[in-house]
C-alpha cells in the first residue's frame, strides 16, 4: 500500500483543496469515529485474549472530536512483555490495516465515485493519524509502546524532572536529580519531547501573531503575546530556585488577567473583520480565439498542431469546396453572356440583320405561294381519283348482280342434275371475288375521301406559320429596345456580378488564419482532415497562455460590497499547496439565473509570473 500511495502521491495531493469543504470535514469526523472506536475495541480485544479483563469502555468528546477509550490496566498484570506491548500496538495495527484496506479501494474504484471519494478520505484520515498515534513525543500509542518496552511508568513525567533537576543544578547550584533506571535515555527522551512541544507552541503563537499582525499591525503582536505567555509558561515551570513565591504568581495573575483584558478591549475596538467569499474558478486566457470555417468544405491541410505556436496572421488550415472553380468559371461565362445581350439591346439591330430578316419574309410568302398552288392541284386529282372509284364501284355492282342471278340459276340446275358439280363451285368463286373486289374498292374510296389532301393541308399552315414567324422577327428587329428592358438586364448583370464575387470570396476564405497569437489548443487537429465543415464550424482554438483571467463564480447573495481592487486568493487543483494573489478586475453586470439561486462572475487578470497556470484549469 505504501509503494502504491508513493506512486500516486500525485493524484492524492491534488485532492487536498477539497477538505475545506464542510461535507468532507463531516465524512471526516464520522470516519475518525469509526476508525477510533474500531481502534479502542483492538486494544480490548488483544487485552482479553492474551488473558486480561476490561471493565469499561466509553466515549467523550474533546474540543468537538470523539475520543472512546478502553480501560486495558489489567495488561500491566500480563507477565510476559511481548504480550503487554501486543496488547498495545493492537490499535495502530488496526489503523495499518484499514489505511492499507483503503489505499487500495481508493487506486482501484473508479475516481470521482463516491467509494473512491470515501476512500481518500479514509487513507488521508488513518495516515495523519498513524503518524499522530505512533509518535513517541505524544501521549499516545506510540509513548505507551515506549514505557512498556522500558519499563519505565510515568516516562515523560519522569524525564521532564530529570532534565529540569540537571537544569536548576547548573543554574542554582541545587541538588540533581535522583538515581533512575536509563538516565540517560531518559534525559535524551525528556529533552526531545520538551523541544517537540515547544517547537508546535512557538509555531502556534507564530501563526497566531502573523494573522494579527496582517489585520492590526503591531497592535495584534501585542495581542498575540499573552497567548504565547500562557502556552509556554508550562515549559518554564520548575526550572526557578524555589522558596515561597506567592505574592510573585499574584501579581503575575493579576498583571496577565489585565494584558488579557486590554488585548480583547483592543480587538473589539481596532481588530477589522473582513468579509470573505468564495467559489469555484476557471483559469482562461484573454487572448483567445476560435478558428471557425468561413465556408461549407472539406479540411483539406492542416499547417499546425497542439501546442504550436503561431502569430496573428498565421495560416491554419486550408478548406476545399469540390466544384468551386467550376461554379465560378460558369457564373463568370453567364456574366459576359449577359453583358453581350445588353450591348445588343443597347446598339439595336443591323442593317444587314434588317435585310436578312426582310429576305426570309419574302421566302416564306413565296412558299405560301407555292404550297397553296400545291394544295389546288391535289385538290383536282383527288376529285379525278374519286370519279374513278366511284365507277368501279358501279362495274363491281352489276358484275356481283349478274354473279349472282348466274350462281341461282346453276343452284338450280345442279338440283336438277343437268350440270356438274364443278361448274357449280366455278359460278360460286365467281360471285365471291366479285364481292371481294366491290368491298376493296369502296373501302380504297373510303380512304382516300379521308386522307383527302391533309398533307398539302399541313404544308400550307407550316408554311403559313413560319412566314407568321418571319414576320414577328423582322418586327422584334425593326422595333429599338425599352428602356425598362435595358435596366432588366442591367440588374441581371449586377446579380450575376454578385454570385459571382461572392464565389471569389468564398475561395479566397479557404485560407483559414488566426486573428490573434497564441499557442494551439484543440488536440488530435490532423485527424480532422477529410473532415466536412458547415460554415461557421469551430475548427481549433487559439490561446495565449501569457495573458490569463480567472473567472470566479459566486452566488448571489455573497455578491454584497463587491466591486473592482478587492483583493483574491487562488488555489489551482492542480497546485494545491500554492496560493496566488491577485485583485478583482472587473465583474459581471448581470446575475445568471440558476435553478435555486443565482450566480454572478467575477473577473481577475492573473500576472504573467504565474506560469505553472494554464487554461482550463479549476481551482477555487
Amino acid at each position: 500500500a505504501g509503494a502504491v500511495l508513493w506512486q500516486e502521491r500525485a493524484a492524492l495531493v491534488s485532492r487536498f483543496t477539497q477538505a475545506y469543504s464542510p461535507s468532507t470535514l463531516l465524512v471526516a469526523w464520522a470516519i475518525v469515529a469509526t476508525v477510533t472506536l474500531l481502534h479502542e475495541l483492538s486494544h480490548g480485544l488483544a487485552c482479553k485474549r492474551f488473558g486480561g479483563n476490561v471493565h469499561e469502555v466509553g466515549f467523550l468528546l474533546m474540543f468537538f472530536m470523539p475520543c472512546f477509550y478502553c480501560n486495558v490496566s489489567d495488561a500491566w498484570l500480563i507477565k510476559e512483555k511481548s504480550r503487554r506491548l501486543w496488547v498495545t500496538a493492537a490499535g495502530p495495527v488496526c489503523d495499518l490495516l484499514l489505511w492499507a484496506l483503503a489505499v487500495f479501494i481508493w487506486r482501484l474504484t473508479i475516481q470521482d465515485s463516491l467509494i473512491n471519494y470515501l476512500a481518500w478520505i479514509a487513507l488521508s484520515v488513518l495516515g495523519v493519524r498513524l503518524i499522530l498515534n505512533c509518535n513517541p513525543l505524544m501521549k499516545l500509542d506510540g509513548y505507551y509502546a515506549l514505557s512498556d518496552v522500558l519499563e519505565i511508568p510515568n516516562l515523560q513525567t519522569r524525564a521532564y524532572e530529570r532534565v529540569r533537576g540537571h537544569v536548576r543544578r547548573f543554574l542554582w547550584g541545587t541538588p540533581g536529580p535522583g538515581v533512575e533506571r536509563w538516565p540517560k535515555l531518559l534525559c535524551l527522551y525528556g529533552i526531545a519531547s520538551q523541544c517537540y512541544s515547544t517547537g508546535i507552541l512557538l509555531l502556534l503563537t507564530a501563526f497566531v501573531g502573523q494573522m494579527l499582525w496582517t489585520k492590526v499591525g503591531t497592535f495584534g503582536l501585542v495581542a498575540a503575546s499573552p497567548l504565547g505567555f500562557l502556552l509556554l509558561r508550562r515549559t518554564f515551570r520548575g526550572l526557578g530556585p524555589g522558596g515561597d513565591v506567592r505574592m510573585w504568581k499574584m501579581l503575575q495573575r493579576t498583571a496577565l488577567f489585565t494584558m488579557v483584558l486590554a488585548a480583547i478591549i483592543g480587538a473589539l475596538v481596532f481588530l477589522e473583520i473582513d468579509d470573505t467569499v468564495a467559489g469555484p474558478v476557471l483559469i482562461r486566457a484573454t487572448n483567445r480565439a476560435e478558428v471557425r470555417a468561413s465556408a461549407a468544405g472539406f479540411l483539406r491541410e492542416v499547417f499546425v498542431t497542439e501546442t504550436s505556436s503561431v502569430q496573428a496572421g498565421t495560416l491554419i488550415a486550408q478548406l476545399e469546396v469540390p466544384d468551386l472553380n467550376d461554379r465560378i468559371a460558369r457564373k463568370r461565362a453567364e456574366v459576359e453572356e449577359a453583358k453581350a445581350k445588353l450591348r445588343l439591346l443597347v446598339a439595336g439591330p443591323r442593317p444587314e440583320d434588317e435585310k436578312e430578316a426582310l429576305n426570309r419574309v419574302k421566302r416564306a410568302e413565296e412558299w405560301v405561294v407555292l404550297a397553296k398552288s400545291d394544295l389546288k392541284q391535289r385538290q383536282q386529282v383527288l376529285a379525278a381519283e374519286l370519279s374513278e372509284l366511284e365507277q368501279k364501284i358501279r362495274q363491281y355492282e352489276l358484275e356481283v348482280q349478274y354473279a349472282a342471278k348466274n350462281y341461282e340459276h346453276v343452284a338450280s340446275l345442279l338440283e336438277k342434275g343437268a350440270i356438274s358439280q364443278r361448274e357449280y363451285d366455278e359460278n360460286q368463286r365467281k360471285l365471291r371475288v366479285f364481292q371481294t373486289q366491290l368491298e376493296q374498292t369502296r373501302a380504297q374510296l373510303a380512304g382516300r375521301k379521308a386522307l383527302g389532301t391533309l398533307n398539302q393541308e399541313d404544308e400550307v399552315s407550316k408554311r403559313e406559320q413560319e412566314l407568321g414567324e418571319a414576320k414577328s422577327a423582322l418586327a422584334v428587329l425593326r422595333a429599338k429596345a425599352r428602356p425598362d428592358e435595358i435596366e432588366a438586364a442591367r440588374t441581371h448583370i449586377g446579380s450575376l456580378e454578385q454570385e459571382a464575387q461572392y464565389l471569389e470570396k468564398v475561395r479566397s476564405e479557404l485560407r483559414i488564419a488566426t486573428p490573434v497569437a497564441g499557442v494551439v489548443s484543440t488536440p488530435r487537429l490532423n485527424q480532422a482532415i477529410g473532415q466536412h465543415f458547415k460554415e461557421g464550424d469551430l475548427i481549433c482554438e487559439v490561446e495565449d497562455p501569457l495573458f490569463l483571467e480567472a473567472e470566479i463564480v459566486l452566488p448571489e447573495q455573497d455578491t454584497a460590497g463587491l466591486e473592482p481592487g478587492l483583493p483574491v486568493t487562488l488555489v489551482a487543483r492542480a497546485l494545491p499547496l500554492e496560493r496566488f494573489e491577485t485583485n478583482v478586475e472587473r465583474i459581471s453586470p448581470r446575475v445568471v439565473a440558476g435553478q435555486a439561486q443565482g450566480t454572478l462572475c467575477v473577473y481577475c487578470k492573473l500576472p504573467q509570473s504565474m506560469r505553472d497556470l494554464r487554461p482550463g484549469m479549476s481551482g477555487f
